[in-house]
């Protein structure tokens, strides 16, 4: 990032109201209007504002680097086993964090599959060229804080929304960063949710927002209006006394509420539905060697089957002690099968 981008963070800009007033014709309901378009297919409208919620180390970081990459790269399977993109083509995508540096996000990048085929070097620039912005904004202060007379975006936030002007999803991780003022000010967060919903209806850019959950049991922090003033809302945690993560969309406005998302595998996150029977991690390796019909490595075990690789690695030695499925090396790779299947590793 270049020194244009530094700037003083109590130079505040006030956000007067520079759109036109909404007309309203004789025949203002005759036609009908466009479709509503979707960046994730009933999870995330477009051009409006999105929340993911959830505690700190669920993974929602992780989520949103996933989203942000299939946007980029135009591929519509984001979330393996969830649901997919509600565009097509490849897309401009700007991710502004104040918590994670640019090597970080590229070490999240690096367990994507689509970028497995060969030296990430190479495979990474490939899929994303340079659609996918990541400015790193740790100490470059917020994009809305507080004024004498009224709240207002920072000349950071104008920065910013000139940089994504061209975009198709803005991501902001964390909101608590980005918004500098009283959350629990219900018009002043009204305000910057206002003004930031407008701003991404006149660029045709979705906005997804990151953040915390308060200490009580609310999926967000501070005023209602959060939750109230976004389109979508999307909440990470723990499945009660499950082990795994849930992903839930709690509110949705253009569309029926999805039913929730059970996820594992947290170095690529893969969904399953609540509601699909709870399969053992010894029925998906299972499951994944039938579907092959031919033997095949560990490392395409692991990408194939949900859950954690050392977890599906000890299973699988388990498995072949047990004679339910074959596990013999080959050169320097192991290769796994079916017991009853006859193959080059019998």
């Amino acid at each position: 990032m270049d020194d244009d981008w530094i700037v003083d963070p109590d130079v505040i800009e006030p956000s007067p109201l520079d759109r036109a007033f909404p007309p309203v014709a004789d025949d203002f309901w005759r036609e009908p209007g466009p479709a509503i378009e979707w960046t994730v297919k009933g999870w995330l409208q477009a051009h409006r504002i999105g929340m993911l919620t959830g505690k700190g180390g669920t993974g929602k970081t992780k989520l949103a680097v996933m989203l942000a990459a299939a946007v980029a790269a135009g591929i519509p399977e984001w979330l393996p086993g969830g649901p997919a993109l509600g565009r097509t083509g490849q897309g401009v995508v700007v991710f502004a964090s104040w918590e994670n540096t640019r090597d970080e996000i590229r070490h999240m990048l690096c367990d994507w599959p689509a970028a497995a085929s060969g030296d990430r070097r190479d495979t990474l620039p490939d899929l994303l060229g340079d659609r996918l912005r990541f400015r790193n904004l740790a100490g470059f202060g917020p994009l809305w804080a507080a004024e004498t007379q009224r709240p207002g975006k920072t000349d950071l936030g104008g920065r910013l929304r000139d940089d994504a002007a061209d975009s198709d999803l803005l991501i902001l991780d964390p909101l608590a960063a980005a918004y500098a003022d009283n959350e629990n000010d219900r018009a002043k967060v009204r305000a910057f949710m206002s003004d930031w919903a407008g701003w991404a209806a006149e660029a045709e850019t979705t906005i997804l927002l990151l953040a915390h959950p308060s200490k009580s049991d609310s999926e967000f922090s501070g005023s209602t209006d959060w939750y109230a003033a976004s389109r979508s809302v999307w909440t990470m945690g723990m499945d009660g006394d499950d082990d795994r993560t849930k992903l839930e969309c709690v509110k949705v406005n253009a569309a029926p509420r999805p039913k929730p998302l059970r996820l594992d595998n947290w170095q690529w996150w893969q969904a399953t539905s609540t509601d699909a029977p709870d399969e053992t991690l010894a029925d998906r390796i299972i499951s994944t060697l039938a579907k092959s019909g031919e033997p095949i490595s560990s490392k395409q075990l692991e990408d194939e089957t949900t859950g954690n690789r050392e977890d599906i690695r000890r299973e699988a030695v388990r498995l072949a002690e047990e004679g339910r499925i074959v596990r013999k090396k080959q050169g320097q790779a192991w290769k796994h099968s079916l017991a009853d299947a006859t193959s080059p590793c019998d």
